[in-house]
């Protein structure tokens, strides 16, 4: 499975994933309920019924849906969530975040992909916080009263290459033994964590080299241009990455190790 993240965060960002599984080896999106192009994914969704669309649960950087006065534990004095995991985590372990304050957000998000008229087949998040372990509880939970089956193992098969993706690796290792006692589904294998935003086609055909037997995740972020306001600080290269999953090199390679293709709809 190829998941594009970030799908509704800004119309370019959308036609790039879109571009992707048309003529790439795009086969599922992570949509956002926050996002500001929200609307425009949603059109383009129903517009390429091919295309699986999971959801993206945000508490970092993007707006709530809920409404703000009674989620204050997950804002920032600027009415936004805080501004990354990092403050997020430490909030949290503080004491100063609510956890019913999380669920009431993270149903918030999933009704308003469900209203929309999307079929959701899968589960990741922003930055990764749903492998956070109170979190996840959270996200099991949600998963099953609504009955989606699958949630992402965040744990990259590729070597941490910082201290960040090693806490990451170590937290998902735990979360996905918990996502699989709850009889949900995950991935065997998830590559592209120590990537994001900088996959070239040349890391794809490594990566691509290096899959082994059964079920692999490769997370991608895709678009048409580099100029997201706002994520700017991210610095990723959302063309490269767009150029690198539609490579003709990377999709014969695909073709010569007779991998493949499947989305999360596939596995429903």
């Amino acid at each position: 499975m190829v998941n594009a993240d970030d799908f509704g965060l800004a119309e370019h960002i959308n036609n790039g994933i879109i571009e992707c599984s048309r003529n790439g080896i795009v086969t599922s999106t992570s949509i956002m309920a926050n996002g500001e192009a929200f609307e425009h994914a949603v059109y383009l969704s129903m517009s390429n019924p091919t295309l699986a669309v999971g959801i993206h649960l945000v508490l970092v950087e993007e707006k709530p849906i809920f409404a703000s006065e009674e989620i204050s534990s997950l804002l920032s004095a600027d009415g936004k969530f805080h501004k990354n995991y990092r403050k997020f985590v430490l909030q949290f372990l503080s004491g100063r975040i609510d956890r019913r304050e999380i669920e009431n957000e993270f149903r918030a998000q999933i009704e308003k992909v469900l209203q929309a008229g999307i079929q959701v087949t899968h589960i990741d998040s922003h930055q990764h916080l749903h492998i956070f372990p109170p979190i996840l509880e959270i996200v099991l939970r949600l998963a099953k009263e609504y009955d989606i089956k699958w949630i992402r193992n965040a744990k990259d098969s590729a070597m941490p290459t910082s201290l960040g993706q090693f806490g990451l690796s170590v937290l998902a290792k735990t979360g996905k033994r918990k996502i699989l006692r709850n009889q949900m589904n995950t991935s065997d294998y998830f590559w592209g964590a120590g990537f994001s935003g900088r996959l070239t086609e040349q890391i794809m055909l490594i990566i691509l080299s290096k899959l082994p037997n059964g079920l692999s995740e490769i997370m991608c972020h895709p678009g048409e241009s580099n100029n997201t306001p706002g994520y700017n600080h991210w610095q990723y290269n959302w063309q490269q990455e767009e150029d690198a999953l539609m490579s003709r090199s990377v999709k014969q390679r695909v073709e010569k190790q007779g991998i493949t293709l499947l989305s999360y709809a596939d596995l429903q």
